[in-house]
């Protein structure tokens, strides 16, 4: 691996101790909960003890950079030189300079990067395909978030998902996780709907098809997050603030939906990501809205 500069690598905690975890939301669309739910996994991460390397590839949104940008001890006022691991550095995938692949060769620990909605197709362009960029990293874990709300928007992005990713013939450990959000759909008729779309597009697609490729490296993971929001207020909410640490304090309906929000989140991730001895170990983390009960109570 290249001499890593500019990364904290004195703080890098993995997830997994045999490689690194990469977590992106590639779209080819915007307004489709990315950033939401990449949200509600960092929590779940940090809360666990992870601290992943925060790359925000959407120079049209600052909420991964407001909220998690590396700030002055004493003003509190955004450091103008965020470093790799310590805050938030962007990137602009559609300049094609390989700015991100050059972060994950620097980077020991695991990164989280956030895609501007509708880039997903220069990042594949950049390599004429996405099997050279897997390829330098193969022995590395990528795991794709990929929200599932406006049918015909989500069903375009799977396929492309399907064709440029699932299909790619590579031996790194692939994972795309398939997010069905009942705050982002808006009702339980209009999940219902996508649900069943989604279940029938499964059963026509073979994520693992050795006749197109060489590796079963592909998992699939379906979740449904049944928290449901329908304020400007709530919106605002999630997208402005560390979510945990706001819930504790605020003082109105967010509050509840928060705790709900967290929760289930907090379930499926630290169940997804960790072995099950990590799992048992990290249910005995204080509950965090109740210390004097364990962290098992939800995600055990």
């Amino acid at each position: 691996m290249p001499k890593k500069e500019q990364s904290a690598q004195s703080d890098v905690k993995r997830i997994r101790s045999d490689k690194r975890t990469h977590f992106m939301t590639p779209n080819r669309y915007g307004d489709v909960g990315k950033t939401t739910e990449l949200l509600r996994l960092l929590n779940a991460l940090h809360y666990a003890g992870k601290q992943p390397a925060l790359i925000s590839a959407d120079p049209t949104s600052k909420v991964l950079y407001n909220i998690y940008a590396s700030r002055d001890g004493q003003t509190g006022q955004v450091e103008s030189n965020q470093i790799l691991g310590k805050g938030v550095v962007e990137v602009d995938i559609e300049a094609r300079q390989g700015q991100l692949a050059d972060y994950l060769f620097k980077h020991d620990g695991d990164t989280l990067t956030d895609f501007k909605g509708g880039v997903f197709d220069a990042f594949i362009s950049e390599y004429n395909g996405i099997e050279p960029f897997f390829s330098e990293f193969e022995d590395d874990r990528f795991i794709f978030l990929t929200p599932i709300s406006n049918i015909e928007k989500a069903f375009d992005h799977l396929e492309h998902e399907f064709n440029q990713i699932a299909l790619a013939d590579t031996s790194a450990e692939v994972h795309l996780v398939h997010i069905l959000s009942l705050g982002k759909i808006g009702n339980q008729q209009k999940l219902a709907a996508v649900n069943a779309k989604y279940e029938e597009f499964m059963r026509t697609h073979n994520y693992n098809d050795l006749t197109m490729k060489s590796h079963d490296n592909v998992v699939v993971h379906k979740v449904i997050f049944r928290t449901s929001w329908q304020t400007k207020d709530a919106e605002i909410f999630f997208s402005s603030n560390k979510i945990r640490e706001a819930a504790l304090t605020e003082q109105s309906n967010n509050r509840i939906l928060a705790r709900q929000f967290l929760n289930e989140g907090d379930k499926f991730w630290i169940n997804t990501l960790f072995t099950p001895e990590d799992v048992q170990q990290l249910a005995e983390l204080p509950k965090w809205d109740k210390p004097s009960e364990k962290w098992g109570k939800i995600i055990a």
